[in-house]
């Protein structure tokens, strides 16, 4: 897994989000594959409270602006759900696929244009 996931990501293809505290420390992240304008998420974890949430929801912003067409986090959950996700049926979730895989989104690198300064900020 470690050596099929470095080789995608030096092709671009997968990428790892990260969260860090105000102490430098890692907070929370996720990882997963960007095929054309569409992500595929494949794992998250928090070390500190909703920091996983925080960056589910600018990494979407995000992907939104750099013209994403889906962001898939593949199990649907009432933390998903909370946040916005919705399910698709499977014929509408290939037909995306099919139409996006192909498109180059609209960012030149995976430079993510945000930072959170924690709730006292």
């Amino acid at each position: 897994m470690i050596a099929s996931y470095s080789a995608l990501h030096r092709q671009g293809v997968a990428h790892s989000i990260e969260v860090w505290n105000q102490n430098g420390e890692l907070a929370g992240g996720m990882y997963g594959l960007a095929i054309g304008q569409c992500f595929f998420g494949e794992s998250m974890f928090s070390l500190e409270t909703n920091a996983s949430k925080v960056l589910m929801v600018h990494l979407a912003r995000q992907l939104q602006d750099w013209g994403y067409q889906i962001m898939d986090c593949q199990v649907e959950s009432d933390h998903l759900l909370s946040m916005g996700a919705h399910t698709l049926a499977r014929r509408e979730f290939l037909s995306i696929i099919d139409t996006y895989a192909d498109r180059k989104p609209n960012q030149p690198d995976w430079t993510l244009h945000w930072q959170w300064h924690g709730p006292e900020a």
